[in-house]
């Protein structure tokens, strides 16, 4: 790993900006990070940071290079559990003997292994398989517009639209019952956004909170249990009877794979819907537009995802040398893509941080690049394109009757609250 003394002064990242990149409360703030980054791009696009208390890491900025990394596998692996920014006491606690293993999920996974366990529900993700959820996504869209409308005129978007919507989705891609929603809301709060002070109780620095663990293994231990005696059509089922290299998965493996799914499947789409109702609500010419010409709503969406960013980064380790911007990475170096800086590239977005409709083709990278790109991705835009069809058939109008406010999270930023006016035709 390369050593910050031996880094040009040129390449090392202002100091102040190096807490920031690592800090929850940066990133519920926003527009502070965001020119951080938008400085990074313009001077500093690969930078090593050496925040306190964290191991020293590259971070890239511009869109290009992030694809670039993301394209390379080989090259920058996601070397398990340091796939995610933790802290040097979170990464200790990880790798001391007897400690509690991460999840043996896609996004720690490198090829072949990665492909061998995606392709387990890949047919399911793909858009054919997609296709045939429509009218059953529809069906919950539609209960969840009429929740949201027939609160009177104000309401929490968050709460009482985007939050429970996409997680009825999950619930029902993976056959859990929906008396369990509200328990799986809770345990997805506090597992992605340990650091928030309303969802977790985890220090700032620990990217997972695995005390939540615990209570998911009770809850997909026993389902896997239930689904190898009476299997049936869930994705659920087809990860507990899923087979890689001849043998069944582990519960642990299995369970792993399901948390991924109701976690990040749930959450990502959460604050990429509420994203996109934040601009309605600030741009009344953008709901006009919109209900005249509904072919925008799959505009909404693509931006939507841009400019909501939820997948803040992920973390790579270079397995070799390798030269970027005049700098070189070292083998053992840990590297930062930053999904939410290359979302605002003015190299490929114009005017990056406004939000648009007009974008002729949004290639935003809200869902990863390259071999790990979101396995999801399909039924997110499914799921936001079906809830906005149905709620412009009714939406008047809406505007914020407040701040809206973000979850504290460095790694996986959602909108917390975001409380509205609105009315109906």
């Amino acid at each position: 790993m390369s050593d910050v003394a031996e880094i040009s002064d040129k390449a090392l990242m202002p100091p102040a900006i190096a807490e920031r990149i690592v800090s929850p409360a940066a990133f519920a703030e926003w527009n502070g990070i965001n020119a951080d980054f938008a400085y990074l791009r313009r001077e500093l696009p690969l930078a090593m940071a050496s925040p306190e208390g964290y191991d020293p890491f590259w971070v890239v900025t511009r869109y290009a290079d992030v694809r670039e990394v993301s394209h390379q596998p080989d090259i920058f692996p996601s070397n398990g559990y340091r796939c995610i920014l933790s802290s040097k006491a979170a990464l200790a606690e990880m790798d001391a003997p007897g400690a509690p293993p991460f999840l043996r999920a896609l996004i720690t996974m490198d090829p072949p292994e990665h492909w061998a366990n995606r392709r387990l529900t890949f047919a399911d993700f793909a858009p054919k398989g997609v296709k045939g959820l429509e009218e059953s996504i529809r069906a919950i869209a539609v209960q969840s517009v009429e929740e949201f409308l027939a609160k009177g005129g104000s309401a929490d978007f968050v709460e009482d639209a985007a939050l429970r919507y996409p997680l009825r989705v999950i619930l029902k891609l993976l056959g859990l019952p929906s008396e369990d929603e509200d328990h799986i809301l809770r345990l997805t709060q506090a597992f992605q956004s340990p650091q928030d002070p309303d969802y977790g109780t985890a220090d700032e620095g620990v990217a997972l909170d695995h005390n939540v663990l615990e209570d998911y293994k009770d809850y997909f231990y026993a389902l896997v249990d239930r689904l190898r005696a009476n299997p049936d059509n869930s994705i659920s089922s087809k990860i507990a009877n899923g087979m890689v290299d001849g043998k069944l998965l582990s519960h642990w493996e299995a369970m792993s794979q399901m948390v991924v799914v109701a976690t990040a499947g749930h959450d990502t789409t959460s604050a990429s819907t509420a994203g996109a109702m934040w601009a309605l609500a600030e741009r009344p010419d953008l709901v006009d537009r919109i209900r005249a010409d509904r072919s925008l709503i799959p505009h909404l969406v693509d931006e939507g995802v841009r400019w909501a960013s939820p997948l803040l980064n992920f973390m790579r380790t270079a397995a070799v040398d390798y030269e970027l911007h005049g700098q070189t990475i070292r083998k053992g170096d840990w590297v930062m893509m930053s999904y939410l800086s290359a979302n605002r590239d003015e190299d490929v977005f114009e005017d990056p941080e406004t939000f648009s409709l007009d974008r002729p083709l949004n290639v935003h990278l809200g869902f990863g690049h390259g071999p790990h790109l979101c396995l999801g991705r399909n039924i997110a835009n499914l799921e936001m394109r079906i809830f906005y069809e149905e709620l412009f058939k009714r939406l008047a109008s809406v505007e914020l009757a407040g701040p809206p406010t973000r979850t504290h999270s460095a790694n996986l930023c959602s909108i917390k609250s975001l409380p509205v006016n609105f009315s109906c035709l």
